[in-house]
């Protein structure tokens, strides 16, 4: 048996025989069968992550096929094992979920062909999934020269980001509250003062709001204005 090294992955080859003696070299062989030499694809680089509610959707760019076509892509979430997968050479994006909002993971993309399973990507950068806050707790309302002074607990999660503000919504009817925040800016912190007429029945909630978007509301207080 004889090796050849040096050949390109991915070429066609046909290889021929001679035997020779003291006396010389003979006839050639009839060409063989063809052959492609092949490897595992060499490792994709992680292009993007993207993190949602305890999902992360990661996309790459493949590297090279090792002389033989891809036939999919496997995803892994470090720390953890989560994993997603593509069945075609040409889907370069997938999303992992089943995952813990506030945690971190990083990525690593593998490909696979005929010859198996090639290196993993360099790891992605850290992508922490995420959702909205739940709901304040509003825990107290009172009327204070002339304003109407709402207090509230902090949601029991934030999300898996922190909460960086608050939005007051007021209306006259219960459960009717207006879709626009009465406040201008955020509330960074867990009370506000809004000043308002006399003799008015109002009903209040408030939502809680991180990266990901405005949470759910509150329990709904009312108050009639003095």
């Amino acid at each position: 048996m004889l090796f050849r090294s040096n050949l390109v992955n991915g070429d066609d080859y046909t290889f021929i025989v001679n035997a020779s003696n003291a006396v010389g070299t003979g006839a050639a062989s009839s060409p063989s069968n063809g052959v492609t030499p092949r490897t595992v694809p060499s490792a994709p680089i992680v292009t993007r992550t993207v993190a949602g509610a305890g999902e992360v959707t990661i996309d790459w760019s493949p590297g090279s096929n090792g002389g033989s076509p891809i036939t999919s892509f496997v995803v892994s979430a470090q720390s953890g094992g989560a994993q997603c997968a593509t069945s075609s050479a040409t889907s370069t994006q997938c999303t992992i979920s089943g995952l813990t909002n506030g945690r971190g993971y990083t990525m690593e993309v593998v490909a696979v062909n005929v010859a198996g399973t090639g290196a993993p990507s360099v790891p992605s950068a850290i992508t922490i999934p995420r959702t909205v806050p739940g709901p304040p707790t509003i825990t107290k309302r009172v009327m204070k020269n002339g304003k109407v002074v709402l207090s509230w607990k902090a949601p029991s999660k934030n999300g898996g980001s922190k909460v960086i503000g608050y939005a007051v919504y007021v209306g006259v009817k219960s459960h009717h509250e207006s879709a626009r925040r009465v406040n201008a800016k955020l509330v960074e912190s867990r009370s506000f003062a809004w000043r308002t007429k006399k003799g008015v029945h109002l009903f209040f909630n408030i939502k809680a709001v991180n990266i990901a978007g405005v949470g759910s509301a509150s329990n709904e207080v009312s108050i009639r204005t003095k």
